[in-house]
């Protein structure tokens, strides 16, 4: 959120029929809903003997969130049930008259459909002993689908060595891959299209680069739970992008309480750096002699439930402080960056069909540059 003041006269009636009409548009999109961490869940139940069972009654509960919902098959045995909040699920399948199917530990994944097919067993009437195998599959390609890419989630990258924003995760995907030429630094091409034709979505809001359309604004990256990188076939909600889609929803709060702080400090006396170089006539190409970077950080997190089972808040303060310094032959520059970034998330789960998400966060960084008088040669630093 940003504000800025301006000269001119207010006029009450104009800002309020904007705001309506804002207001009305947001609530009524429907991309918003399709890209604001929900996904599809969606199968077909059978009999053991392989007749379609109409008015089967399946049950999602969310594991640390409570939230429940429900969807009955029609005559062919079918169902689907839109716009799942990311998570884990136990997920049940039940009709009168048959045993109940159970599959636990379901995780939903933004962006993605989960189809979960189910066979019911009836219940024996007589004493004929029967062997039946019944249960659910999950089947993890969605045929009806023709977006390609690839989900990552926390517990994903956590175990890989990768970099923290948009653009690392992006290069994970097939197909990506990063341009040269310094105009195109920190964005991706997405199968040979440019870096300028990307679009990036977080919390179902567009956070593409205004100003050149070359990544994205800067987020909160420990704040975020999934990412979606489509590489191809991109839907339609997303608009008219030509290249790749990352797409990421944010962490929410659960039921339990939680909170936690991580704190980084890289000082430069840890780092290393090759010696300095010269040309053939004894004249510095390349000055290491003033090189160094000291980067701090300190992350605050907490999340937890404002009212059970419906209203659940997430919190983090995450500022930054970086001091570097290095050198040419006449001049020797010394930088210190502050970066204040703060996310907050609030979630109301109003019932099954019906729910409203704030988000509000801080990336704003400010640094001042300091130069100085030097002598490569003496490698004296003066006013």
């Amino acid at each position: 959120m940003s504000g800025s003041n301006a000269r001119g006269r207010f006029t009450p009636r104009k800002t309020l029929a904007a705001i309506a009409v804002g207001s009305v548009l947001l609530m009524s999109a429907p991309a918003a809903m399709a890209v604001d961490g929900s996904s599809i869940v969606k199968g077909q139940v059978a009999s053991s003997t392989g007749s379609n069972i109409a008015n089967a009654t399946i049950t999602l509960k969310h594991k640390t969130k409570g939230l429940v919902y429900t969807v009955q098959t029609n005559d062919k045995g079918e169902y689907i049930l839109r716009n799942v909040p990311v998570g884990k699920y136990d997920i049940t399948i039940s009709k009168d008259g048959f045993i109940q199917s159970e599959q636990n530990d379901v995780e939903v994944t933004i962006g993605q459909s989960i189809i979960l097919d189910g066979q019911l067993a009836t219940q024996g009437e007589d004493n004929i002993e029967r062997i039946a195998v019944t249960g659910s599959m999950i089947r993890r390609v969605d045929m009806a689908s023709s977006t390609s890419g690839v989900t990552f989630t926390q517990s994903d990258l956590q175990s890989m060595p990768v970099n923290t924003g948009f653009e690392s995760i992006a290069l994970l995907a097939p197909g990506t891959s990063a341009p040269g030429g310094s105009n195109f630094k920190g964005a991706s091409s997405f199968g040979g299209a440019s870096a300028a034709e990307n679009g990036y979505y977080f919390n179902g809001m567009n956070v593409t680069s205004i100003r050149t359309g070359l990544g994205s604004i800067r987020l909160p990256w420990e704040a975020i739970s999934q990412t979606q990188v489509q590489t191809g076939g991109v839907s339609p909600e997303f608009g008219g992008a030509l290249g790749g889609i990352v797409n990421a929803v944010s962490k929410s709060g659960e039921n339990e309480f939680s909170f936690g702080t991580e704190v980084r400090w890289d000082p430069s006396s840890t780092r290393s750096s090759h010696d300095s170089l010269f040309n053939s006539e004894g004249v510095i190409q390349t000055n290491t002699a003033q090189d160094s970077y000291d980067f701090k950080e300190l992350q605050l997190w907490a999340s937890g439930a404002i009212v059970e089972d419906k209203l659940f808040f997430y919190g983090l303060f995450a500022p930054r402080r970086e001091d570097q310094d290095w050198a040419g032959s006449t001049v020797k520059t010394n930088r210190e960056r502050e970066e204040d970034r703060w996310f907050a998330k609030v979630d109301w789960f109003i019932n099954s069909d019906h729910s409203f998400g704030l988000s509000a966060m801080n990336n704003k960084r400010t640094w001042t540059n300091t130069n100085y008088a030097y002598d490569w040669e003496t490698n004296i630093v003066g006013e």
